[in-house]
């Protein structure tokens, strides 16, 4: 046998048990995951014990809730984050909570989730630990409501005043980069937490900008029907021979 047969041979073999072991073992290279498991795991705990993939959530904004039983914070935010997610939800706005435990054990987390019927995915509480999430704490303690996109690009580092002082409309500014009213006022009036957004001040004032050429156009189409409307009175208007 010629040594090109058997250097042939040689790779067919090895590419034989390289593809039997990826079906034995079932191994993926870490470019071909989602971000979603990369970043998540494999798996999400519902309320009820069952467990979906990280994949079904794809398409949506997430937002990650840093919360616990212990916090008293906590336990008053979540009535409104659930009130808002509920909202959105209803009206077909593709956006879903992950709980991120910060409990002490997986039996203090399951009973914050019984006692405040949480009815959202949770990362499981063997995994919270090791598994990399993006957590840019604004604050210290909880709770926090990281907001990412539909790519996994973090839009809010904590959006949680963003729910309690605009509701429904913090969802629109994340949605299509608008500067949040809480923010705008937080920037002028110190306090002890600074801007929400990963860019500190420089991306609030470029929100900002966008919003006022935005509301700019939108004064003069206003403009642009009203005259056109006052010109078609006009030529409407039946002329009078007196």
């Amino acid at each position: 046998m010629s040594f090109f047969c058997k250097y042939l041979l040689a790779k067919v073999l090895i590419l034989s048990i390289m593809l039997v072991s990826s079906f034995v073992f079932g191994e993926t290279n870490d470019d071909e995951q989602s971000w979603q498991i990369r970043t998540f795991g494999k798996k999400l705990e519902m309320p009820d014990g069952k467990t979906i993939s990280p994949d079904e959530l794809e398409g949506k904004m997430l937002g990650l809730y840093f919360s616990g039983q212990g916090c008293g914070w906590c336990h008053r935010f979540t009535p409104k984050l659930l009130k808002f997610r509920n909202s959105l939800q209803n009206l077909g706005v593709p956006f879903e909570v992950i709980l991120v435990s910060e409990d002490g054990d997986s039996t203090k987390m399951a009973n914050h989730i019984k006692e405040e019927h949480l009815p959202f995915p949770a990362i499981p509480y063997d995994s919270i630990k090791r598994i990399k999430l993006i957590k840019n704490k604004v604050m210290p303690g909880i709770p926090i409501l990281e907001v990412l996109g539909k790519n996994g690009e973090v839009i809010v580092k904590d959006g949680r005043f963003h729910v309690e002082r605009e509701y429904l409309l913090a969802y629109f500014s994340w949605r299509y980069g608008l500067p949040n009213i809480s923010d705008y006022v937080m920037y002028f009036i110190p306090q002890p937490s600074h801007l929400s957004y990963p860019g500190g001040a420089k991306e609030f004032f470029h929100k900002l900008a966008r919003l006022a050429i935005l509301c700019l156009v939108v004064t003069y189409v206003i403009k642009g029907i009203r005259h056109l409307y006052k010109l078609y009175a006009s030529r409407r208007k039946p002329c009078t021979n007196e």
